[in-house]
């Protein structure tokens, strides 16, 4: 074979391999979210008794099924449910409803866990970019922040994957010297976690300022800010 044959062989071997991940790259996201949502869909429409299923009812009323139909009542329970939480009174019942089931043994592990990952999916404006392996800054003398020079550093709502929040905000205040701490309490939004919240600004003082962030937006800003009372608030829809 010739040398051109070779060239000729590995160029035809790479375009399949770069084009072939490629494809599988894109179709990987596209047919797990389908296969997915007609699970999640699927799952709902068995816990509905077959006598309350419309299409359990349909044929008897004009005579055949619409297909798709409990997809489309999903969809808009999804919206409605959506709506419903994005208020200040869903806000309080889902703020309950979190401090109740994370007090449970094991459940409250559980849910933790589920909504910290849907939690990371849903927050687009905090994909990371870059993995590093970095010391405890409490323990390394600083050096994370050495690095920084004069840059004022922000502790980023790690934090709020912490099991005792309160006693790491105190460490932190003792052995480093972060400007600032992003954080929602613990919770998945600042409205959830507003108790802590303040409780750390408290604690704080003049130390480190403490950013309130998680679905604070310019609708409910302030109605949060009298709950909270903080100094600095973070939120990519503050500003319309």
């Amino acid at each position: 074979m010739s040398e051109l044959d070779k060239k000729k062989g590995n160029s035809f071997v790479n375009f399949i391999k770069r084009y072939f991940f490629t494809g599988l790259l894109i179709s990987a996201p596209i047919g797990a979210t389908i296969y997915i949502t007609i699970f999640i869909v699927e799952f709902i429409a068995g816990l509905v008794p077959q006598r309350f299923n419309p299409n359990g009812l349909l044929p008897e009323i004009i005579g055949y099924e619409i297909p798709g139909l409990e997809l489309m009542i999903a969809f808009i329970s999804f919206i409605l449910i959506g709506l419903v939480f994005s208020t200040l009174f869903g806000k309080a019942i889902l703020g309950y409803f979190d401090n109740l089931i994370t007090r449970i043994p094991f459940a409250g592990n559980v849910y933790k866990a589920i909504k910290q990952i849907t939690e990371t999916f849903s927050n687009a404006d905090a994909a990371y970019q870059k993995v590093v392996l970095i010391e405890d800054v409490t323990t390394s003398g600083n050096s994370v922040i050495d690095a920084a020079g004069k840059l004022e550093v922000t502790f980023h709502k790690a934090i709020d994957s912490c099991d005792n929040i309160l006693e790491e905000l105190r460490m932190i205040i003792k052995n480093t010297r972060i400007s600032s701490i992003l954080t929602s309490g613990g919770f998945s939004d600042a409205f959830a976690g507003h108790e802590i919240i303040k409780e750390m600004i408290k604690i704080s003082g003049k130390n480190i300022s403490i950013i309130v962030a998680g679905s604070v937006t310019s609708d409910n800003i302030l109605s949060l800010h009298k709950l909270i009372e903080g100094k600095q608030y973070h939120g990519k829809r503050i500003v319309d």
